[in-house]
C-alpha cells in the first residue's frame, strides 16, 4: 500500500499560479486605490482654497453693489474668481445701505485629464459700499496669511 507523503509538482505549480494571480489582482486594486486617494487629496486642497476665499469675502465689512475679482493661488498653480451681485433686492438702483448679496467663488486648475474646478456660493447680508474700492485687494487683505 502506498501512502501520500506530499504534493506533486503539478499541484504546487497550480497553487503558485493561483497565488500569483491573486497577488497581482490585489496589487492592482491597491495601486488604483492609492491613485484615487491622491486625486481626492488634490481636490480637497483646492476645495480648502476656495473655502478660504469665500471666508475672506464673508469677512469684508462692505461689499460693492456688484463686482468681480480674479487672482492666482501661487502654491497650488490655480486661478480663482469671485463674483458678487445682489440677491435681495435684485437691483440696487435705489442705492440701499444694506442688501443680501450672493457670492460666487470658483477655483480652477489644470488636472491630469483636463481643466477642473471647484465652485462655491453663499449669500450674505452686507452693508453696500458705493464708493469704488479694489475688491481683489480687499479679499487679499481680509485675513492675514
Amino acid at each position: 500500500m502506498r501512502t501520500n507523503q506530499g504534493f506533486t509538482l503539478i499541484e504546487v505549480m497550480v497553487a503558485l499560479a493561483i497565488l500569483g494571480m491573486s497577488c497581482a489582482a490585489l496589487f492592482g486594486i491597491f495601486s488604483k486605490s492609492f491613485w484615487n486617494l491622491r486625486k481626492l487629496e488634490d481636490v480637497h486642497r483646492y476645495q480648502l482654497a476656495s473655502e478660504d476665499l469665500l471666508t475672506r469675502v464673508e469677512f469684508l465689512r462692505f461689499l460693492p453693489p456688484e463686482g468681480e475679482a480674479r487672482g492666482v493661488i501661487q502654491n497650488l498653480g490655480a486661478q480663482w474668481k469671485t463674483t458678487i451681485h445682489p440677491w435681495l433686492p435684485k437691483s440696487l438702483d435705489a442705492k440701499p445701505t444694506e442688501a443680501i448679496m450672493k457670492i460666487d467663488v470658483e477655483v480652477s486648475w489644470q488636472g491630469r485629464s483636463g481643466p477642473l474646478n471647484v465652485k462655491l456660493e453663499a449669500i450674505k447680508p452686507a452693508a453696500i459700499g458705493y464708493d469704488p474700492f479694489d475688491l481683489q485687494q480687499a479679499i487679499v487683505n481680509a485675513l492675514p496669511q
